[in-house]
This record gives structure tokens, C-alpha cells and sequence, in this order.
């Protein structure tokens, strides 16, 4: 981030927290923290999925990525991302 945006960013999230918001961004670091948390959760999760489509990889960002491993490792027993 650039210091310039700091307080704009500070703003926003107060916003969303004040008005019990979540954006995008929030939901998917929710999801991956709790994916990396709590282990029965990814169990139940990538017991669900047999096939994973990914479409525009390229345009995927860390976090996705993340998330995708963490269902789609052997038995939820992959490395943390």
C-alpha cells in the first residue's frame, strides 16, 4: 500500500464495520483463515468438491490460490500455502 491511501483504507473499514459490511476481499480472507484454522472445516469442504474448475488462472490472486489448495490437498493435509 502506499502511505497516501492509509487513511482511506482506515475509513473504509470502518465503514464496513459499522455497517456490518463485507466486501470481496474480506470474504475470501475470512474463508482461507478459516480454512487454515480449523481442519474439520477443510475436511468437510474438500470432501464436498470432486473436481475443481479454475477458470482465468492467470488472473488469480495468492489468496485464491490458497483457498484452492488448502480443499484440494490430499486429505486437507497439505503444506500452509
Amino acid at each position: 500500500f502506499f502511505r497516501e491511501t492509509d487513511g482511506l483504507i482506515a475509513a473504509y473499514d470502518t465503514f464496513k464495520h459499522d455497517a456490518a459490511l463485507l466486501d470481496f476481499d474480506d470474504i475470501l480472507t475470512r474463508t482461507r483463515d478459516l480454512l487454515r484454522a480449523n481442519r474439520k472445516v477443510r475436511d468437510d469442504v474438500a470432501a464436498r468438491y470432486r473436481f475443481i474448475l479454475i477458470d482465468e488462472f492467470q488472473d488469480t490472486d495468492p489468496t485464491q490460490c490458497e483457498v484452492l489448495f488448502l480443499i484440494s490437498s490430499e486429505h486437507g493435509d497439505g503444506p500452509l500455502w
